[in-house]
């Protein structure tokens, strides 16, 4: 069994964000539109019943379509399953990003606060402009990677806060802050 690092005593969450709900509605509209194909298929094999129950019987197409309506279903329900799991946490010390792309596939990134260099957000183009979505990029000193956040909902507010709990950090903390 995995060890779990426990968290310094004192630390609290701040702020919990989940992607935006943009990340979802492509599943959603597709799952909404092969529904749709039910009662076409319904209203099909109710118009040339004659012809199709020669080839499919009438009990076996209505189990056809029971699985089907129930694959599409199961579908959207793991696509929610699998956004829910995706967020950020933000904590008086450190930023975690729990990503899930899949049902075996997970990744947890956790970033020390106290590295921060600069935060910056961006969003690019029309659709994320009018719902409010965008990326947030830390920068870090030395030669680590950034750190970018894709899609988040109100990101110069999520900017703000990290800003605010990385300044708290370093107020509190000023030796460390200073070896950064």
């Amino acid at each position: 069994m995995p060890t779990v690092t426990q968290p310094p005593v004192n630390e609290q969450i701040l702020t919990q964000q989940r992607k935006h709900w943009i990340n979802v509605a492509p599943v959603m509209l597709s799952t909404l539109i092969l529904l749709l194909v039910l009662p076409l298929a319904s209203y099909l094999y109710s118009r040339y019943n004659d012809q199709i129950s020669k080839i499919i019987p009438a009990a076996a197409m209505g189990s056809l379509m029971l699985i089907y309506a129930v694959l599409v279903i199961l579908i959207a329900l793991l696509a929610l399953w699998i956004y829910g799991q995706n967020r950020l946490v933000l904590t008086n010390h450190h930023i975690v990003e729990y990503t899930r792309r899949g049902i075996f596939n997970r990744t947890e990134s956790q970033f020390s606060l106290i590295k921060l260099q600069d935060v910056s957000c961006s969003q690019n183009g029309f659709l994320a402009n009018l719902l409010g979505y965008g990326d947030i990029t830390i920068e870090t000193a030395g030669e680590e990677e950034n750190f970018v956040f894709r899609q988040v909902p109100r990101p110069q507010s999520l900017a703000n806060q990290i800003m605010q709990a990385h300044e708290a950090l370093a107020d509190t903390n000023p030796a460390v802050a200073n070896q950064v």
